[in-house]
């Protein structure tokens, strides 16, 4: 019995596998159970800012997309700027660390790297402003079609290369989409058409 109490005790301080997915973020959750402030504009209360119990030292913010009928139903991990990397080096070294972990736990990715045809922004020295005129993608998806071992309650992830700013540099985005993301998807779609 004695035995039994210990083990008992010393399990409950160990996360599951299931809490250490999605920053710690539970799906259905209310928003502000992790201390939701506005991401976006005072009309869209469905993009929010929070604080995850689990964070990443990659990641310097953190947004869910969330509705009352759903609670959250994705989280994206917004990561720290690399600056001062014009050739991209930091940054695709960071995104090769990541995807290298998001493999081994999810398995097999889908991994786009490309340049488009007749890019203007073509030059190793240009790789951010490539990023930042879209004319360059380098992104990894996990998904059942890819072959990825997804375990519930996430449905789907992606992990980007990003730039908003050349001058300030560039960084990578991780989003957790959970089971519910397609109900929160056509409630999302039904306000907007209501709108009009």
């Amino acid at each position: 019995m004695k035995t039994l109490k210990l083990l008992t005790s010393l399990l409950v301080g160990i996360p599951t596998l299931v809490d250490a997915q999605a920053f710690g973020v539970q799906m259905g959750a209310t928003a502000s159970n992790y201390h939701a402030r506005l991401a976006g504009s005072k009309n869209d209360p469905t993009f929010v800012e929070i604080t995850v119990p689990q964070p990443n030292s990659e990641f310097e913010s953190y947004l869910a997309i969330t509705t009352p009928q759903t609670g959250i139903c994705k989280v994206i991990g917004v990561g720290r700027t690399h600056k001062n990397d014009d050739y991209g080096i930091d940054l695709r070294s960071k995104y090769s660390d990541l995807k290298s972990t998001l493999n081994e736990r999810y398995g097999k990715s889908d991994d786009i790297d490309f340049l488009r045809s007749g890019a203007l922004w073509k030059e190793p020295r240009e790789f951010v402003w490539s990023l930042y005129k879209h004319e360059r993608v380098l992104v990894s998806y996990w998904t059942p079609n890819a072959g990825s071992l997804l375990r519930p309650p996430i449905r789907a992830l992606s992990l980007e290369a990003k730039s908003v700013d050349p001058s300030l540099g560039s960084y990578l985005s991780l989003s957790y989409e959970f089971e519910n993301f397609p109900q929160c998807q056509a409630i999302m779609a039904k306000a907007e058409n209501d709108s009009l």
